[in-house]
């Protein structure tokens, strides 16, 4: 029987076709996206944590050093998980490698609570580092430049079961929670100790600062 040529040509050019293609995915012309490895929906984060008197990436006030007044800086967060039953907060900075030194450790914040007013103490105080007690230790750090300090809320689904520990400090509190945190998120300022420069102060910060000063933090906001 005689094979038509059209239908010999057609049967040789189905396997270069192939060829073709597969080469063209290799380059990245043609591709195929797997959407089932995109978990970045499942990953998205809404909760929040915002303060009346100092941003995101600026400058810690004096107030709330070892050279002001040493009292702990107010807070508010919000869009947390709705099956958030407490809150978590933990300030640090790490002087260098290997090393963390713990400000400010508090627990036991239910999931009722949404802001903390300048030297407000509620829930659980945990231990410092800085002079091994229960309260917020002020920035004191020693030698030149500017310091870095992390603040980070931490929303969990259930209370952390400290109750094997005789001091809570950072490192502890961190273990205890390692498997109930549901998110978290940070809030990180800058200090430098003896600076009388304005200048490095945002005009924004330093109506915060001076309302936080007032004590009309709670009944305003800038």
């Amino acid at each position: 029987m005689k094979i038509p040529q059209a239908y010999l040509a057609s049967f040789w050019l189905i396997p270069s076709l192939i060829i073709l293609l597969a080469g063209c995915g290799a380059s990245g012309s043609i591709t195929q996206e797997d959407s089932s490895t995109d978990t970045s929906a499942d990953t998205f984060s809404t909760l929040t944590l915002a303060s009346p008197v100092m941003n995101d990436g600026g400058t810690l006030p004096t107030t709330y050093s070892c050279d002001g007044d040493g009292i702990s800086p107010p807070f508010s967060w919000s869009g947390a998980a709705d099956d958030t039953q407490e809150y978590a907060l933990i300030m640090h900075h790490v002087p260098g490698p290997g090393d963390t030194h713990w400000y400010w450790v508090m627990y036991d914040l239910d999931s009722s609570v949404t802001e903390l007013g300048a030297g407000e103490s509620l829930g659980t105080q945990g231990t410092n580092s800085v002079n091994s007690i229960n309260e917020y230790a002020p920035p004191c750090s020693q030698g030149p430049g500017s310091k870095e300090y992390i603040f980070t809320l931490y929303a969990l689904s259930a209370s952390p079961d400290v109750s094997n520990s005789s001091s809570v400090d950072g490192d502890t509190l961190l273990s205890a929670i390692s498997g109930i945190t549901l998110e978290s998120v940070e809030f990180t300022v800058s200090f430098k100790r003896g600076n009388t420069d304005t200048s490095e102060t945002s005009n924004c910060e330093k109506v915060q600062l001076s309302v936080s000063d007032a004590g009309f933090s709670d009944s305003v906001s800038v």
